[in-house]
């Protein structure tokens, strides 16, 4: 009687999982994406270059274009290779290229968290290799394609993220985040200043993250626009805010005295400020109706809410808005139209006629200048793409598709776009290349991120170029948008060959679903019995051999069941004992394979097993290898019921 109901195989191709796993210090990053080829899965560092540090501007004047990185692209991407779709039982695991087929790499279908700590580069920057462009791929030409005048340029596919890197750009040695204590959903930041307001307007200090400053604005008021007012020297930078309320007031703060120092009641008539924005000397302030306050330097040539202001309409239902030059961007919904607050007259106020707009793109959601491109503006839609438009002639130079999640905030570094996502995740993509690629992507947040800014005043007051993100978990941190880390990788991996020896290893993977079965039970069969030898003794040997076994336990028994869920936390000695038997037979079983089905001179080494409920797998390496392996370290996460048991394995969204 044949006990098993079928011959144990192997799939025609690996079950493409990623498994989240958390660091011990609470940050996030995610593994290899699974459209990398078997070339770029192996571990490196791939890193932009880092922008040259931009000189001190006064205060008066508008902040000075961040030089873009010095990084050469390639115009064209070649796309991912696959593996060929044969058991590994007949493909063997010899390192024949022949198995390698060209495969246009499948975008992300949603901007999904990944682990890995690790980031990946291309094989060739390993050693000199013949296998340089895998086989069936052609570099496309250098040159770029001509449009025709008039037309958009859409692009459906998404950024390439074979080569993105998943460490969170945190400071080094610097405090990175701060608890508000409080709901909050707006940010601004200026040099080691920081503050979160609402109901209550917070200050910290970005150095020490000491609180300056705590206000409370009475019951029913809330500030809903905040901007650093502007200074003659640039050492009173970041000393004092306009907040805007959702009665209509202006108050002006000072940090250092920690108190108001100036009021505007009704400054917009029962009327909610909804936007403060900067504008070299001047502020500007929005409310919910459209009307726009242009507030003018005065004697001191600083604005004050004592001082007159010139009015303005502009147009409801606000969604994001952006100061170009001398003019200001106000997107409704899907169109975008542009206005001169410096213009003498109404007629001269608005710059066109009609408003701009993309009937394929989604609501407009959040808008954005690289210093890199001055003469672009780049805006995020609901949809997950970006419009690209011209500062000069207000033509749409694009749109590209970038997510399928709705892009919540984004803000801009050198040739880099920073954006984020309701999923807490937030990405950087170099516009640079072409197409666009995905060079670090991270969980920033537990919860959507609310706000995303870029301080450069923070270049001259602190040394750094920060950038700053406002979660709805109330948390703020702060990140490098240099991305310091990422460079200095970038010339370490330049060095690579000079310092280091690089080889390629090969693994065999076989998983199984055993069904509650021992080893013993594979005699009942003379296939099921000769099949470990069939796929052990049928090819060359690998470097590894990896072994998964699923359902080892019968899950399906109701008593043990029942136990697993209900029992104290002493184990049950003889269960565990029992259950402890049942993967040592597998293990030993397998080391018998290995000795028996092998030549006397490939022999192996275990070097890791690990069990959950019916769970259980083994790594076993070349012994001639072995000691080049160290700090074998390994995680295992419960994801059956909840995270409360470990009967379940599941691939990260």
């Amino acid at each position: 009687m044949n006990v098993l109901s079928r011959a144990a195989t192997l799939p025609s191709e690996p079950q493409q999982q990623r498994a989240e796993i958390y660091a011990s210090d609470g940050s996030e990053d995610r593994r290899a994406d699974v459209n990398r080829t078997e070339h770029q899965i192996l571990s490196g560092r791939i890193s932009p270059s880092r922008p040259p540090r931009i000189p001190a501007r006064t205060s008066e004047t508008q902040p000075p274009s961040l030089m873009a990185p010095s990084q050469s692209k390639d115009p064209k991407f070649t796309s991912s290779p696959r593996r060929v779709q044969t058991s590994a039982l007949s493909q063997g695991f010899d390192r024949s290229p022949v198995s390698l087929l060209a495969h246009k790499a499948v975008p992300p279908v949603v901007p999904a968290p990944r682990r890995s700590t690790e980031t990946r580069r291309s094989f060739d920057l390993r050693r000199d290799d013949p296998i340089n462009v895998p086989v069936g791929v052609s570099h496309a030409d250098d040159k770029e394609d001509i449009l025709p005048a008039g037309s958009v340029q859409h692009v459906s596919e998404f950024p390439d993220s074979t080569q993105a890197n998943r460490r969170p750009p945190r400071l080094q040695q610097r405090l990175w985040e701060i608890a508000t204590g409080y709901d909050t959903r707006l940010c601004a930041a200026c040099g080691e200043h920081v503050c979160t307001t609402g109901y209550i307007t917070r200050v910290w200090n970005l150095r020490s993250g000491e609180p300056l400053l705590t206000l409370t604005h009475g019951e029913g008021v809330k500030v809903t626009a905040v901007v650093w007012k502007p200074a003659k020297d640039v050492v009173e930078e970041g000393k004092r805010l306009w907040l805007g309320t959702s009665v209509g007031d202006i108050m002006e703060v000072d940090i250092s005295a920690r108190a108001i120092v100036n009021n505007r009641p009704n400054a917009h008539p029962r009327r909610e400020i909804i936007r403060m924005f900067r504008h070299g000397s001047q502020l500007w302030t929005l409310d919910d109706e459209g009307k726009l306050h242009v507030w003018r330097p005065g004697p001191s040539g600083m604005p004050s809410l004592d001082g007159d202001f010139d009015v303005f309409r502009t147009t409801r239902g606000h969604s994001a808005s952006i100061v170009v030059g001398d003019c200001l961007w106000i997107a409704t919904g899907k169109d975008i139209r542009v206005f001169r607050p410096s213009a003498t007259s109404d007629s001269a106020f608005c710059v066109l006629q009609k408003p701009l707009g993309q009937e394929n793109a989604g609501d407009v959601t959040s808008a954005a200048m690289l210093s890199g491109k001055p003469d672009e503006i780049y805006f995020g839609h609901a949809d997950g793409k970006v419009s690209i438009y011209s500062k000069q002639d207000f033509t749409c130079r694009g749109v590209v598709n970038i997510s399928a999640y709705k892009i919540s905030a984004m803000a801009g570094v050198g040739n880099y776009l920073w954006a984020v996502y309701n999923t807490g995740m937030a990405y950087v993509y170099d516009t640079s290349a072409k197409p666009w690629t995905v060079k670090k992507d991270w969980r920033a947040h537990d919860n959507p991120i609310a706000s995303i800014i870029t301080d450069q005043s923070s270049l001259w007051k602190m040394d750094r170029l920060q950038v700053i993100t406002l979660g709805t978990d109330n948390m703020v941190r702060v990140w490098d948008g240099m991305l310091e880390q990422d460079w200095l990788e970038e010339e370490l991996q330049k060095h690579d060959k000079e310092y280091c020896a690089f080889e390629e290893v090969t693994m065999a993977v076989l998983t199984w679903n055993a069904g509650a079965s021992k080893p013993n039970y594979l005699r009942a069969d003379e296939k099921d019995n000769n099949f470990f030898r069939d796929y052990i003794s049928s090819h060359r040997p690998p470097d590894f051999f990896v072994f998964g076994f699923q359902e080892l336990v019968d899950l399906e028994d109701k008593k043990v069941t029942a136990k697993s869920f209900f029992k104290s936390k002493r184990k049950d000695p003889s269960e565990q004992e029992h259950m402890s038997h049942q993967y040592r037979a597998w293990r030993d079983h397998l080391v018998r394979c290995l000795e028996e089905y092998l030549p006397p001179d490939q022999t192996y080494t275990l070097v890791h097993t690990a069990s959950l409920v019916g769970l259980f797998s083994c790594v076993f390496v070349k012994t001639s290898l072995r000691s080049r392996i160290r700090n074998v370290s390994t995680a295992e996460v419960k994801r059956g019921m909840g995270g409360m048991m470990g009967n379940k394995v599941s691939p990260s969204p």
